[in-house]
């Protein structure tokens, strides 16, 4: 068995508790160039092509309690959401780069 696994975020996180950062964040966030992508409903899919930009394959939208964190971690702009994950990274860079090409 691998001594490095972790079964839970939560174990990860006691056995490497997250680091304090200093500073804010010079911008914000959600107005990067492709947050309204990254932000968008799956709804607007609905009677288009998937060849249509705009198309969108996965629903990356933060629920309320994740904007929360989101909103309050203004440090470092960044929320890791255990609801978001997948089984692997393969299955990640998938969606990832389906959603992408849907765009191209």
């Amino acid at each position: 068995m691998l001594d490095n696994y972790f079964d839970r975020p939560a174990d990860l996180l006691t056995a490497y508790p997250a680091r304090v950062y200093q500073g804010d964040l010079p911008w914000d966030v959600s107005t990067a160039e492709f947050w309204d992508l990254f932000d968008t409903d799956p709804a607007v899919n609905e009677g288009r092509n998937p060849m249509d930009d705009g198309w969108r394959v996965v629903d990356y939208r933060l629920n309320a309690e994740e904007q929360a964190i989101f909103d309050k971690n203004d440090e470092n702009g960044l929320v890791v959401s255990e609801r978001l994950g997948t089984y692997t990274f393969g299955d990640t860079f998938y969606d990832l780069w389906t959603d992408a090409l849907l765009q191209a």
